[in-house]
């Protein structure tokens, strides 16, 4: 008996000692873990007031940015940190050349740290300006500017995080300015915003509700007042969800697609517009001859390294039109003895088109104003010079009946075409089946457009009178005397009954004018043209406007 009892108390004192040993093992590792631990936030603690995490800093903002990156100097304050200026200088493969942070604050959660993150749930900017200039860049060195996470070696290095995560960043003012291909500036200012990471990993979201867009060398849209943006920022890609400015004092302008930030990306955005003055947008001295409402859509997309460059095109249709005040205009009502042409109201203008470099087409263009005059057709420039076209050209059988006989015979004759027959020669080998016919109810002629004539847009029309008979009529437009007009009559009939092309005289013999074709030497030029022998005499007084007032209802001079 006594034996088994010593076995056992041998055996329950073996069990004790493990159990100490393993408490003690237990209590130590605890210990260990503490130290450990508490020698971690220390080195942490450390790190982020050391100018290895300024380095790591940099390296991660240089490599994120493809810039030289710096911070200034740090403040702490418990774990929020000041720095007065951040600079980065892009390198050749950046999107911007310049960017400068002022006053830059955010807070460290320590937590994560320890899980090996540098989170930093806010960071608050006063103010970021940013230069876009792709010739202002800088080379990329040939060594690293800074350690990849510049925390050294050491016992606690390990504990030492090696990602940066932001929650929220506030931008309380943002300037940038954007050098075009042209050289002339896009300027935002004082934008206010706040950047989020999205769900989509590498993806950051930016609200912004305030701002100014200064468009430098577009002259109809020199400002644009910023409503509210919403953009998703990738670390090549822009998307632009949606940004609605205000222009001028009510109309509205919404962008939507997509920016690359690769040097020579792309770009794919639609511009949507309405509620736009016309008078806020014409040329200075059309502001009180064109009125109306102005909406359409302009899309943009390609690359600058493409060998068209962007290609824009669009539409633009302006509401309650009203033509006034032209010359032309009065011009016309004299012609016709009739008041309709003193004030048009327009039921249609609007046009689609299409630019692509130096390049501009309005593939479809219509002014109407219902009853009285109507045009539609295309027209091409290059390098801002008329390139062709081709339009037909509508008068109401109301207007026309009014005319004295004399002209009546003329116009009739020159707007002689049908509707299906004019629209098929206008549009014919156009690739789009979309075009719309014009309405019904004019009588028409077809006019094309003569880049080589010193009015490409009315020097057919003004072949098509002269080949009518209509010497007379553009005596009278010319502002003539009732003289100078009947003698005009003369010449028109008897060119007509000697089967002479009285244009085509004009044109090889230099006329431009009605008034030179009456000259003494214009007349002895035509030799046997008339039957009556003699020089006509010319009145003097004429009006200034001459054979200019014709071009005036050319709505793209």
């Amino acid at each position: 008996m006594a034996r088994k009892s010593r076995k056992k108390a041998a055996k329950a004192k073996k069990k004790s000692r493990w159990l100490s040993i393993l408490s003690w093992s237990a209590l130590g590792l605890l210990v260990l873990v503490a130290v450990i631990g508490f020698g971690a936030v220390i080195a942490i603690r450390g790190y982020l007031k050391s100018e290895k995490f300024r380095d790591m800093l940099s390296a991660k903002a240089s490599g994120l940015l493809k810039a030289e990156t710096e911070f200034s100097d740090f403040s702490w304050n418990g774990t929020s940190v000041v720095t007065d200026k951040v600079t980065a200088f892009g390198y050749e493969d950046a999107v911007f050349a310049k960017l400068k942070c002022e006053g830059v604050s955010a807070s460290i959660d320590l937590d994560e740290a320890r899980r090996g993150t540098w989170r930093i749930p806010d960071v608050s900017i006063n103010r970021v300006n940013v230069l876009f200039d792709k010739d202002d860049r800088i080379a990329r060195p040939d060594y690293p500017t800074f350690s990849e996470d510049g925390s050294g070696g050491g016992l606690f290095a390990k504990f030492i995080p090696k990602k940066v995560a932001v929650d929220r960043a506030v931008i309380e003012e943002l300037r940038f300015d954007i050098k075009t291909a042209d050289d002339s500036l896009i300027r935002g200012r004082e934008w206010a915003a706040e950047l989020t990471p999205s769900s989509t990993e590498g993806i950051w979201k930016m609200q912004g509700q305030s701002g100014k867009l200064e468009l430098e060398g577009i002259e109809m849209l020199p400002l644009l007042n910023l409503d509210d943006v919403s953009l998703r920022i990738g670390k090549d890609r822009l998307f632009v969800d949606d940004a609605s400015f205000t222009a001028f004092e009510r109309g509205k302008i919404s962008v939507t697609g997509e920016v690359s930030l690769e040097p020579e990306g792309d770009i794919d955005l639609v511009a949507r517009f309405r509620d736009m003055s016309v008078s806020d947008i014409v040329p200075e001295d059309w502001v009180k001859k064109l009125k109306g409402t102005a909406s359409g859509r302009l899309e943009i997309a390609g690359s600058p390294s493409d060998e068209n460059g962007f290609e824009q095109n669009g539409t633009i249709e302006v509401t309650d039109g009203l033509l006034e005040a032209l010359p032309v205009l009065d011009r016309l009502e004299e012609l016709t003895n009739t008041k309709k042409f003193r004030r048009l109201h327009l039921s249609q203008l609007n046009t689609t088109f299409v630019r692509k470099v130096d390049q501009l087409e309005l593939e479809d263009f219509i002014i109407d104003s219902s009853g009285v005059i109507c045009l539609k057709g295309h027209v091409q420039w290059e390098e801002q010079n008329v390139a062709g076209g081709k339009y037909m050209l509508g008068l109401a059988p109301d207007v026309i009946k009014w005319m004295p006989s004399w002209k009546k015979i003329i116009v009739e004759e020159m707007f002689s075409r049908e509707l299906n027959s004019a629209f098929s020669e206008t549009f014919s080998g156009k690739v789009s089946t979309d075009i719309e016919k014009p309405p019904a109810g004019y009588r028409w002629t077809v006019v094309t457009v003569d880049p080589t004539a010193a009015e490409p847009f009315t020097a057919d029309l003004r072949r098509q009178l002269i080949d009518a008979g209509g010497l007379a009529i553009l005596a009278e437009i010319e502002g003539l005397s009732e003289e100078a007009i009947e003698k005009a009559k003369v010449v028109a009939e008897a060119a007509v009954e000697s089967g002479t092309d009285l244009a085509e005289v004009m044109a090889e013999n230099g006329f431009d004018s009605v008034e030179s074709l009456l000259s003494e030497e214009g007349l002895s030029r035509l030799g046997g043209l008339l039957e009556e022998s003699g020089l006509l005499e010319l009145p003097k007084g004429l009006l200034n406007e001459g054979m200019r007032t014709l071009d005036g209802l050319n709505p793209f001079r």
